[in-house]
């Protein structure tokens, strides 16, 4: 190995730094030490064969033997010292600058110490002053960082020069660093890593696995029949996504003026595909990388996101069709804006057409009808009295006809799902074949998950229950709905227990190969995971209720599963929801969307989860600060009928419940006669009906929204430091335009009447949060004291959250992507 990569090149004065602290036990220091003593061999004198240690004392070493790990027994990581140790050296031994380090691999789990508040650009300025004071000015080291666990710490920014970010376990990499010259940063190394990569033969899928065998007769397997959707679609030869994905934007009066900011404020739930890929084709041919942070802002579960799947996933596809390489390679970015499932779900539309969901849901609302419409008519029919001649027709014979007739269904329906599997099969196999862009998005996202659960098993080995991600929770169980669209399962055994990784498989047929490694993968990985993540899922399957852990519940789970919790387990679940209203235990609400707790709040058996979980919700952004001086605009118009209704009483309660006196628990009506109202009720449920009670108009008068604030600042007497600094509008922007005023005009109507009634200080910033598929924008994208917003979740409230500074659209769309988690996409096509 060494003498191979050797042929390559040789690695000019360049060292590693060994981290083996307490937070790399296992695999990641094992290939630490390896690495290290790899580098250490390829590295030229006189730096060869010696390793820097990573402690808090960091020693030069010369490797003597092969036992490297006995010397390597620090605890504390100190990545400045680290740098002093080297320049101790070169001064000591009086070298040349040709002769100093010029690269340092740093191979760890990014987990340094800080006992500075400094960022690492800060940490690297005052290693170049070091080196420039010491006389090494031309030759200030590259740093190297190899990840060699899963981390959500990242040490630099993309743009920071003299610094690569790689990571993983091979060797591979190093050809990059073999001979390199000119200067690095993350972005160019791993560009020039991608333009070396060979990319892998494709997987040999197995059509028929013993698994399947055994169900398929040994006579030629059934067709599916002509009509069936899976053999329609293995018929068409062109792509499920339509090539042309632009569509015209509305007019001037519907667009801010920026195509990032359209994007951001008219995506919301119910828009249609169509409409998010020319809004986003547009934003993408503006600025790449800031409509890739938009589009993972829409999934975002957690942070400022919108909580969006059926945008997210729309405009998935879209980048699927335009920028192949730019989804795929960020397949584990996005992942952590929603959940791993979703790259599953992105695979399976590919397969389906982009509304399969849709049309599914559609087909099964219809068969619920077609049920109700023959169980009346059965009904209607089983009153009649029976004639003569059914009452002596022998009991026997009508049951015999009819264990026959149930026979003959269930063979026939057996045939059937053997042929739809095999169907499934095909369907997978030969777009897998035949797609370049699809088999590259499985290949990476087959990586991804493997690499996850590889990780999390050699975590749950070492006893660190508290590391384990949920791989194995997302991953597909074997023959699953997913496993057999996608035939993930078996792409994902492959690659942690390849062919020629031992004599047995090599010698196994392939059949039986496949068949093994997907067994391995239920028995040692996903089984034991899934036990150790105690998923409720696991102990509802097994009966286990007694012993369900209440606590490790998931938002979503809980919600959906009140009421089987009750009718299975009503006194220890009871017990826990009593133990959660006191404070000794605590109950999820992060992933759930207001509305959907409210909505929960009208069931009578689900009312008082909800309860807990609304309070849990409002706790959690209480934490995160108040909002001082705010009220919730809330328009109940005609035309916000539907889900965007409810949205909208939501948020608006929501806001009400975070804002201080004398603003806390108000909320102002949206009509040709504004009120303000504070809201009654003890219970989440009365307190929504007392919101639904109050007297809404149908129409929309923006303008006497803040004559109302006003006429109440006035009989109040209230004093500028208690005047409303910050209006939420939640609507469907479908304002009243009794004149033909533009923003600006009416804008400046409303600041005069606040300065002449003596507010001028004070003139409240609006917030403008669209909550229904709209092509009006109410404001350009340069209007100072304005945002625009969108969506049905309440994380992008956390922006106002005693928030100050700049305040325009632009300014609050940037801060929505400014997370560290949106630093780590980026634009590869």
């Amino acid at each position: 190995m060494v003498q191979d990569l050797l042929e390559k090149g040789k690695l000019k004065n360049c060292i590693a730094v060994c981290d083996v602290s307490g937070s790399m036990s296992g695999t990641p220091m094992d290939v630490c030490v390896a690495l290290g003593m790899l580098t250490s061999e390829l590295s030229e004198e006189p730096w060869k064969g010696r390793v820097i240690t990573f402690s808090a004392e960091p020693q030069l070493h010369r490797i003597e033997g092969e036992k490297l790990v006995d010397k390597m027994e620090f605890v504390n990581t100190d990545f400045q010292k680290v740098f002093d140790r080297l320049l101790d050296v070169a001064k000591k031994g009086n070298l040349e600058e040709d002769q100093m380090i010029t690269r340092v691999f740093v191979f760890s789990d990014m987990e340094f110490d800080q006992a500075l508040a400094n960022s690492l650009d800060t940490d690297y300025e005052v290693i170049c002053k070091k080196f420039r004071d010491n006389g090494y000015r031309s030759c200030i080291p590259e740093v190297v960082f190899w990840n060699l666990r899963d981390s959500r710490s990242t040490p630099v920014p993309s743009g920071q020069k003299g610094v690569a970010l790689v990571s993983g376990f091979l060797k591979n990499l190093m050809k990059v660093f073999l001979e390199g010259d000119g200067d690095i940063d993350p972005v160019k190394v791993m560009e020039d890593a991608l333009a070396r990569t060979k990319e892998p033969d494709p997987i040999n899928f197995q059509l028929f696995s013993p698994s399947l065998q055994r169900t398929i007769p040994k006579k030629k397997s059934p067709k599916s029949p002509e009509n069936s959707p899976v053999s329609k679609t293995l018929k068409k030869k062109k792509s499920l996504i339509p090539k042309c994905l632009s569509l015209a934007l509305p007019n001037s009066a519907g667009s801010s003026g920026n195509p990032a900011l359209d994007f951001f404020f008219q995506v919301v739930p119910d828009t249609a595909a169509d409409v998010v890929f020319g809004l986003l084709s547009s934003a993408w041919a503006q600025d790449a990388l800031t409509a890739l942070k938009l589009v993972a802002h829409l999934r975002g579960v957690r942070g400022t996101g919108k909580s969006d799947k059926e945008g997210f996933y729309a405009s998935a596809l879209w980048l699927h069709e335009n920028h192949p390489k730019t989804l795929a390679l960020n397949v584990g970015s996005f992942a952590e804006f929603g959940y791993m499932k979703d790259l599953l779900e992105i695979l399976y539309r590919l397969l389906n057409g982009r509304d399969t969901r849709k049309l599914a849901k559609d087909e099964r609302n219809r068969a619920k009808s077609r049920g109700v419409q023959r169980w009346r008519q059965h009904r209607a029919s089983s009153m009649k009295k029976p004639k003569k001649a059914q009452k002596a027709e022998a009991r026997e014979k009508r049951v015999e006809d009819e264990l026959a007739k149930m026979k003959m269904e269930s063979e026939k329906a057996a045939g059937l799902r053997r042929s739809k599997r095999t169907d499934l099969a095909k369907l997978a196999i030969e777009r897998y074949n035949r797609d370049p862009n699809y088999r590259f998005l499985h290949d990476r996202i087959s990586e991804f998950f493997a690499a996850m659960l590889e990780s999390d098993a050699e975590q749950l080995k070492l006893g660190n229950l508290n590391k384990i991600g949920l791989a194995a929770k997302w991953c597909p169980s074997l023959d699953s709905s997913f496993d057999r669209w996608t035939l993930m399962c078996e792409s994902i055994a492959r690659r942690l227990w390849p062919k020629d990784s031992t004599d047995e498989y090599k010698e196994t047929e392939e059949e039986h190969y496949a068949y093994r490694v997907r067994d391995r993968l239920r028995r040692e990985v996903l089984v034991p995971l899934r036990k150790a993540l105690e998923l409720p899922e696991a102990y509802m399957s097994a009966g286990k209720w007694d012993q369900l852990p209440y606590r490790r519940v998931a938002s979503v789970a809980m919600k959906n599963y009140t009421k089987i919790f009750k009718k299975h387990d009503e006194a220890r679940f009871s017990e826990y929801l009593s133990r959660v209203k006191e404070g000794k235990e605590k109950i999820a609400a992060g992933a759930l969307l207001p509305h959907e707790i409210l909505a929960s709040a009208h069931d009578k058996e689900a009312g008082d989860v909800a309860e807990l979980q609304w309070n849990r919700m409002v706790q959690d952004l209480l934490e995160k600060g108040k909002l001082k001086n705010c009220i919730a605009v809330c328009d109940v118009s005609g035309s916000m009928s539907g889900t965007p209704m409810d949205v909208c009483v939501a948020l608006g309660m929501l806001i009400s419940e975070l804002s201080e006196e004398p603003w806390k628990g108000r909320v102002i009506t949206f009509s040709a006669n504004p009120q303000l109202h504070r809201i009654e009720g003890e219970k989440l449920v009365d307190k929504m009906e007392f919101v639904k009670r109050m007297d809404w108009g149908m129409n929309t008068d923006f303008q006497k929204v803040f004559d109302r604030l006003l006429d109440v600042a006035k009989k109040g007497n209230l004093k500028e430091d208690q005047m409303i600094k910050r209006v939420f509008v939640f609507s469907d922007m479908e304002f009243d335009q009794a004149s033909a005023c533009s923003w600006e005009t009416d804008y400046e109507v409303i600041c005069k009447k606040f300065r002449d009634n003596g507010y001028g200080s004070c003139i409240p910033e609006i917030v403008f949060w669209n909550l229904r598929d709209s092509r009006s924008t109410p404001v350009p994208s340069g209007q100072k004291g304005v945002a625009l917003v969108s969506g049905f979740s309440k994380n992008l409230v956390k922006i106002f959250l005693e928030g100050d500074g700049d305040f325009s659209p632009v300014t609050i769309m940037e801060d929505a992507i400014s997370g560290k988690e949106y630093q780590k996409l980026v634009v590869f096509d």
